[in-house]
């Protein structure tokens, strides 16, 4: 039983839409603040679906890392490629983190408000996944998500909502407010983007599956 036993039609028709041509299906990349390229797809809806890719070779994003966040709207994500850790947690008073809310600042670029200092973080558990697997949060769940070498993911949203999402931010730190989505090595993630094309061919196509 090959991998796309596990993938439905239509997540495989993004996957061909991918390896055929990126630049028709989606929109140009964007280097996330926390540490993924980021390719959306065209067009653009309410319940839009995006491409997420990690890559150890990936330029270094916002210099504070803050890897922890929420979202505004809850989500189905599914693993294409790679290895994923989703990390759950709840947030209790404690003086480990301060609470920024994300606020737009142009075009897909955010600027973080503090809104709260003294909280620490409660592990709710974790999902260790693969390609195949799939992932479910809610909104204002907060999480993060580790790799191990490269991992790319089919996102999904299900519902928005009208809160403002949080980040934490290290107690000692400060978020790094200038950091821009579109101001990257594009080079660089051209070459890791014909990677994970190719990767994903490999495992998808190739085999004649």
């Amino acid at each position: 039983m090959g991998i796309s036993s596990l993938i439905d039609s239509a997540t495989l028709d993004v996957i061909r839409r991918l390896i055929a041509n990126p630049d028709e299906f989606f929109e140009a990349p964007m280097l996330h603040g926390n540490g993924f390229v980021r390719l959306d797809l065209k067009p653009r809806t309410k319940d839009e679906a995006r491409i997420d890719i990690w890559h150890v070779d990936l330029p270094q994003a916002q210099l504070v890392s803050t890897p922890i966040h929420d979202h505004r709207f809850s989500f189905v994500s599914q693993i294409l490629a790679g290895y994923l850790i989703n990390v759950r947690y709840h947030i209790v008073p404690g003086n480990s983190y301060k609470v920024y809310q994300v606020y737009p600042r142009e075009g897909e670029d955010t600027q973080l408000i503090p809104v709260r200092e003294g909280v620490s973080v409660i592990y709710d558990g974790c999902d260790v996944l693969c390609a195949g697997d799939t992932y479910v949060m809610k909104a204002l769940e907060f999480h993060e998500s580790r790799y191990y070498g490269f991992a790319v993911t089919l996102l999904t949203k299900t519902e928005v909502t009208d809160h403002v999402p949080r980040v934490l931010v290290p107690a000692y730190g400060e978020p790094d407010n200038i950091f821009s989505r579109y101001n990257f090595d594009k080079k660089r993630v051209e070459r890791i983007v014909n990677d994970i094309r190719s990767r994903l061919d490999s495992l998808y196509l190739s085999s004649k599956i």
